[in-house]
């Protein structure tokens, strides 16, 4: 957890409720939408605010892996974590989102529970609530929180004005109205489900108009090969660039969880409808995905959020400015 030298309270008013918060640290606190459905959540606020300026707001959401009942489980994780380091925020000053999460928000089977859309509901509080700038938030996630990335922002296609999307995968004909949105793609080739699930999604927007850059990349390259990896990938002109992660080239990763747990597969405990006894990994008939397909997808997770290259290319997109989030399917 992140503590400015000299943290100063902010206050924000929710309906007859006066709220402090600390600025330059995580806030825990909890949310409780129209529907009742809770989220709880992580909310990082820059140290130094300037009176009439507004600031990006990251969204990151966790994987499988890290369902918890406390809230600051998430902040364990890189995606998370390093947004509010002091090196991102002397550079970028913004707003990070985390919520934390103790059941699966959405599956491989296509399940959607209310915690999605109370997310929403929580995003635009905040945006009521403190200086963020609607056009300049950023959507994140890894495995599960990928995919949920992904949903909202196919439901909500004016929240997010920029995707980094980690080892995930969703159906690629509910993808379509993503063809026209500024995302970078990162997943293992040694990824048994996101790596096809991706190959699938980029093959179908491109097919509806999405332009694609696509090309493998050492997950221990060089900050400077990164660097000019990047600026190739953003030269290129394409709204979508995907980094195949090259095979073999993850550093060594050890597994944390036991299996049926999640694993940031998207499995272990069950929304309505779910099947929680169902092998790690794998569609009804398909045989379970094995430690070595663990070590691949949740490997992942860590290094991704080490390219600099690819978080610099995220702030540095703006969406149409609009008053509301709307949702577009019903």
């Amino acid at each position: 957890m992140l503590i400015a030298a000299s943290a100063i309270l902010l206050s924000a008013c929710s309906g007859k409720e006066k709220i402090s918060f600390v600025k330059g640290e995580f806030n825990q606190m909890e949310f409780s939408a129209e529907d009742g459905t809770s989220v709880k959540y992580n909310l990082f606020i820059p140290s130094e605010l300037t009176r009439g300026e507004v600031y990006p707001l990251v969204v990151f959401i966790h994987d499988a892996g890290a369902l918890s009942d406390s809230t600051a489980a998430v902040l364990s994780q890189n995606g998370a974590k390093v947004w509010a380091s002091q090196e991102w925020q002397a550079e970028h000053p913004c707003f990070v989102l985390a919520p934390q999460f103790n059941t699966i928000t959405v599956n491989d089977e296509a399940v959607v529970t209310p915690e999605v859309g109370a997310t929403v509901a929580l995003i635009e509080k905040l945006c009521r609530e403190f200086p963020i700038d609607r056009n300049r938030i950023y959507g994140t996630g890894q495995s599960m929180g990928c995919m949920q990335t992904i949903v909202t922002a196919v439901n909500y296609p004016e929240m997010y004005a920029a995707l980094y999307l980690v080892a995930g995968q969703w159906e690629p004909e509910d993808c379509a109205p993503l063809a026209d949105k500024n995302i970078w793609i990162v997943v293992s080739e040694d990824d048994q489900r996101a790596y096809p699930g991706m190959n699938a999604i980029t093959d179908y927007l491109v097919a509806n108009g999405a332009s694609l850059f696509k090309e493998p990349m050492n997950a221990q390259a060089t900050s400077e090969e990164w660097n000019e990896y990047a600026n190739k990938a953003i030269g290129s002109g394409a709204n979508i660039k995907y980094t195949p992660l090259l095979s073999g080239t993850l550093p060594e990763w050890k597994p944390n969880f036991k299996p049926g747990n999640g694993g940031g597969f998207g499995r272990g405990p069950r929304p309505e409808g779910g099947n929680g006894d169902k092998p790690m990994g794998g569609r009804p008939g398909e045989r379970p995905l094995g430690p070595g397909a663990a070590a691949a997808h949740m490997g992942t997770f860590p290094v991704a959020y080490t390219f600099t290259p690819v978080l610099e290319w995220l702030f540095g997109h703006f969406c149409v400015n609009h008053s509301g989030f709307q949702r577009e399917r019903p």
